[in-house]
């Protein structure tokens, strides 16, 4: 993959995006940070924040531009990941750092999915440009985070995959500014470390398409064909109401014409990425066509 590298406009100018599940305080880890309470937040069980929103304010003598995404398990995941390639575009430059929000406490399966989301949605480059951010930092009480960490494997290893960059915020001392002082100069350490760059909406867009090319690989494809074989012919069984080979087969007739439209794009697809999914298309609605001409035909 392509390595894109944007020069910070200006050292004093911060972009962040962050990001994180329904209910650990996104939006109010973006109030905080920024001093001000500017985006919508509150303790609530359904989404607060459904499309991305953006904020700049002057913190520590520095530009701070926040964009606050709407959370996970708010929205499916293709209009989620739309509204965060909109997120990316409220700053051309890049974000200098995403900030991924979870609540201290159990680990659950659905923070195990936000982190599938966020791998597959962002790509393993985000992960140098990402910080843990724990909130509800009372939680901890003795216990350091290394300790709370190494009692769950799953967020162990997330931590490692970014680097142990990780910082825990108490919002509920909006006043206690040195929580804030004290990330931005991790995230400071990051951008240094990253060589200044910054996670780009084109590094985005092209994760999303390995993510489409992945799925429609001849041998994905080939499945989907098949699966539009059987049931092009059983259901022309059940509209004939003859369940034997005869019958089946001539149902199964469109779709296997589909296949043979789709071969060659499908071949192709090792040189020109594009045609598996023209080999789809083409073939879905030449096999369709056909299928739809024998049922009403009524070939028996």
């Amino acid at each position: 993959m392509e390595r894109v590298v944007k020069k910070m406009a200006d050292p004093c100018d911060l972009n962040l995006l962050l990001f994180g599940k329904t209910g650990v305080g996104v939006s109010a880890t973006a109030n905080h940070l920024l001093g001000v309470n500017e985006f919508k937040s509150e303790q609530s069980l359904t989404p607060v924040t459904e499309r991305c929103q953006i904020h700049t304010a002057e913190v520590s003598n520095k530009r701070v531009t926040v964009v606050d995404s709407p959370n996970f398990s708010s929205t499916t995941n293709a209009k989620l990941t739309a509204e965060l390639k909109k997120g990316l575009s409220m700053c051309p430059s890049g974000v200098h750092a995403i900030l991924l929000v979870f609540s201290l406490g159990t680990f659950t399966t659905q923070d195990m999915e936000v982190v599938s989301f966020f791998k597959q949605t962002f790509g393993k480059n985000a992960m140098k440009h990402t910080i843990i951010i724990f909130t509800n930092g009372d939680r901890l009480q003795n216990k350091t985070l290394e300790e709370m960490s190494s009692e769950n494997t799953e967020l162990s290893t997330l931590m490692k995959e970014c680097g142990w960059r990780f910082h825990v915020l108490n919002n509920n001392e909006l006043s206690n500014r040195e929580q804030v002082t004290e990330l931005l100069g991790k995230i400071e350490k990051m951008i240094a470390e990253n060589l200044n760059s910054c996670y780009t909406l084109l590094m985005f867009e092209t994760q999303s398409n390995v993510v489409l090319l992945r799925l429609m690989k001849p041998g994905n494809l080939y499945a989907v064909n098949l699966l539009i074989v059987v049931f092009l012919g059983y259901s022309n069984m059940s509209n004939k109401c003859l369940f034997d080979v005869k019958t089946f087969t001539y149902g199964c007739s469109g779709a296997l014409l589909a296949a043979v439209a789709g071969v060659l794009p499908g071949v192709l697809y090792t040189l020109f990425p594009i045609a598996g999914p023209a080999g789809a298309v083409v073939g879905g609605t030449f096999g369709a066509a056909v299928g739809a001409a024998v049922d009403y035909l009524g070939i028996d």
